[in-house]
């Protein structure tokens, strides 16, 4: 009869089993039927907290035992921890500077297999910043007799997040309702005629507020000024020039 040694067939089964070892796919951070492809893409703020967990790596190996996760992507802002598969943040976000980061996770078992998860992180946008004006206040001159729906001034308020849209209001100084605002005009408001005799001046508070998340308001003054004319500037150069001109009139008598 034939004996065997016990410990030689362990050994060879041992050897058998480590060399059929595969990674099968992957549990987390989403579903993949095979080694290796793409997970569902992974959405976080962009004021997601240092240390905070963004999401596991979990792979399968038919030997049933994954050895080691590597994050492959080199110069991000996450970190992986070899052991657990779990990857968390280490340097702070920020939508403007970049939206999606595309990391790949690689992971092995004891028999020497690997598979690889690809997946893309989406930063979202969270409202940071507060609308500025050019300036905290701005003077106009309009015409006396401007009719409905003629531009008065245009505003440009800034948002440093670039997601943001700004709409503008008149907060207050809106006598009689004279004005309106359309888009980021500030115009003569329907049925209005401005009158120098009934309103000579408005004084405004205009106010610019964003639209993303939490919302932020900034505002500026805007002094409008009804005048009979607003070259006032050409006016008094011309002024100007007269009185030298008559000046050297009189030096030549």
């Amino acid at each position: 009869m034939l004996r065997f040694d016990i410990t030689a067939v362990v050994l060879v089964a041992c050897l058998f089993n480590f060399g059929d070892a595969a990674i099968t796919g992957w549990a987390a951070p989403s579903i993949i039927s095979s080694a290796s492809g793409n997970a569902d893409d992974i959405t976080i703020a962009e004021d997601k907290a240092l240390e905070d967990t963004v999401a596991t790596f979990n792979a399968t190996s038919n030997n049933g035992t994954v050895a080691s996760y590597e994050l492959v992507t080199t110069g991000t802002p996450f970190v992986l921890n070899s052991t657990t598969g779990v990857l968390t943040l280490t340097s702070a976000l920020d939508f403007e500077s970049q939206i999606n980061h595309t990391i790949a996770v690689k992971a092995t078992d004891d028999g020497g297999a690997d598979g690889t998860a690809t997946v893309v992180i989406t930063v979202t946008d969270i409202n940071e910043a507060t609308p500025t004006f050019g300036a905290t206040s701005y003077t106009v001159c309009v015409t006396d007799g401007l009719v409905a729906g003629t531009r008065v001034t245009t505003f440009s308020a800034t948002d440093a997040d670039t997601a943001d849209t700004i709409t503008y209001s008149i907060h207050s100084g809106n006598n009689n309702t004279d004005l309106t605002i359309s888009a980021a005009e500030l115009k003569v408001a329907s049925g209005k005629t401005l009158d120098k005799n009934t309103t000579d001046t408005y004084y405004l508070v205009i106010h610019a507020v964003d639209s993303v998340g939490t919302v932020r308001t900034g505002s500026a003054t805007y002094t409008v000024n009804v005048e009979t004319s607003c070259n006032s500037e050409a006016a008094a150069l011309t002024m100007t020039f007269i009185t030298l001109f008559l000046a050297l009139i009189a030096s030549l008598n």
